[in-house]
């Protein structure tokens, strides 16, 4: 949160300005840790010069999952823009990070659907990280349970996602997005 609204209140600043003010920010959050991981909000997607510019050699990862998902999932989280539906709005905005993630070929581009074994092996290459078998297998039995309900075991909800698109989901997802995400 207190990213977003440094981002959001430094808007207009100079790039350079911004920059530094980041990496203090985030520094200041991951305190002593050397090796600090950041999950930003989708809106961030927006600021990714920025990111670049204060953190040039930091990897970058962007997790995704199939527009129809997502867009059932934020249907009613977007708010109508102008003579736009919360669809047209939603799948504008999905269209724009689609493509900000396409843009940058140092990012790994990273299926939810992957998120266990096969994801994390790429992420810890990705990441230049090394962690010990037993880590390891911490980490693939927490990548069981649900990331907003760490109580909850996870269970793929895609087909459920997949059955609830209205008529318009499934009329604006493959003439604006679909060729974005087979690009993924």
């Amino acid at each position: 949160g207190i990213i977003a609204a440094f981002l959001a209140r430094s808007q207009g600043a100079e790039p350079q300005w911004r920059a530094q003010h980041l990496r203090g920010l985030m520094r200041a959050l991951a305190g002593p840790t050397p090796n600090a991981f950041f999950k930003l909000n989708t809106e961030a997607n927006d600021e990714m010069e920025l990111f670049e510019l204060a953190f040039p050699n930091c990897p970058q990862l962007f997790l995704y999952r199939h527009p129809v998902e997502v867009m059932v999932s934020n249907q009613r989280g977007f708010p109508e823009a102008g003579d736009q539906s919360h669809e047209q709005y939603l799948a504008s905005l999905l269209s724009r990070w689609l493509r900000i993630a396409l843009e940058r070929p140092k990012m790994l581009l990273l299926n939810h659907s992957q998120l266990a074994a096969p994801g994390l092996d790429l992420m810890l290459k990705h990441f230049h990280q090394e962690v010990s078998q037993q880590v390891y297998r911490e980490m693939l039995a927490a990548s069981k349970f649900h990331a907003k309900a760490p109580a909850s075991q996870f269970h793929p909800d895609n087909a459920k996602k997949q059955a609830q698109a209205t008529p318009e989901i499934l009329e604006i997802y493959p003439r604006e997005l679909e060729p974005l995400y087979l690009q993924l």
